[in-house]
């Protein structure tokens, strides 16, 4: 599936909504009567308060997005944000603790730079048309303002792969990262600047690449930053529970010079679960499921 957004953050947040609005709603039925209720009433755990006002402090266009979101679903905006903040960074949960990211560049690729991860949860391709940004094309949830990875139409792309939520600062997770790039960056440089400078929480490893065939990988731990420039060759980043074992299978798995449809069934078979490739020279994503690869461009 691919869905199409486009305008202010909230007509993007409400586009979403709308193309979601069954799903949505039937997962937040499964919830008790009484749970719905306490939702409905706008009523949030500890966790997701600190999230929800650190996303209002940092992100505030992300927060228009999720109130449109939620308009468009007709759900408890307070719901959505309490899926932010526990299932993309809980340490428990498999979108944080199985996840395993690549970037390839240089010598090893036929394509020039290119990105990948695993994906855990339920996912869709999502172009964004915003006013005064770039477009895009993304993965992303039907619950997430943000996205699991994403390419714009200049050629920059970023791929989360998170980890644990823990943290004492700043409770927004760095997957909110990567649609502010898109959004409003043309360069890795500047990328690489907002996800250094920007709050965010917990701990995660952001890929970001270009359509010159540069990469870069931003490590974050709460406030602590660390950026690396791979030399040419293969970058592979684990997080959470996620064994260097599924790292080292992908490694040795990838034939050389790597293509975008080789690595994206290669993240496939060393995950075990679906993956995505970013391919930023050619502006598409690529979501595959066993040795099929479906590809969405810009």
């Amino acid at each position: 599936m691919t869905i199409e957004c486009a305008g202010a953050p909230r007509d993007v947040g409400f586009d979403q909504g709308r193309a979601c609005a069954a799903q949505l709603r039937l997962e937040f039925d499964r919830h008790s009567r009484w749970e719905r209720l306490r939702l409905r009433a706008g009523r949030g755990d500890p966790h997701t308060v600190r999230v929800a006002l650190d996303l209002l402090r940092h992100f505030p266009h992300q927060a228009e997005a999720l109130e449109g979101l939620a308009r468009g679903a007709r759900v408890p905006r307070v719901w959505l944000a309490s899926r932010l903040a526990h299932e993309l960074g809980g340490a428990s949960l498999p979108e944080a603790s199985e996840a395993v990211g690549a970037a390839v560049r240089g010598s090893q690729s036929a394509e020039g730079s290119l990105l990948a991860r695993s994906v855990a949860t339920e996912s869709f391709a999502r172009r964004v048309r915003p006013d005064g940004g770039f477009g895009s094309v993304e993965l992303t949830t039907s619950w997430l303002t943000s996205a699991l990875a994403g390419v714009n139409e200049r050629g920059l792309a970023l791929v989360c792969v998170p980890g644990s939520s823990e943290s004492v600062g700043c409770a927004a997770p760095a997957v909110l990262l990567i649609r502010d790039c898109l959004q409003q960056f043309d360069s890795l440089e500047a990328g690489i600047a907002w996800c250094t400078d920007r709050p965010v929480g917990g701990r995660a490893t952001l890929l970001l690449a270009d359509s010159q065939g540069e990469m870069a990988a931003v490590e974050l731990d709460g406030d602590a930053r660390r950026v690396r420039r791979p030399a040419n060759g293969l970058w592979v980043a684990v997080s959470g529970s996620a064994t260097r074992e599924a790292g080292d299978r992908l490694e040795k798995s990838l034939a050389e010079p790597v293509t975008a449809q080789g690595l994206a069934r290669a993240t496939v078979q060393a995950a075990e679960s679906d993956g995505v490739v970013v391919d930023p020279r050619r502006r598409r994503l690529g979501y595959a499921r066993g040795t099929e690869v479906a590809w969405v461009s810009v």
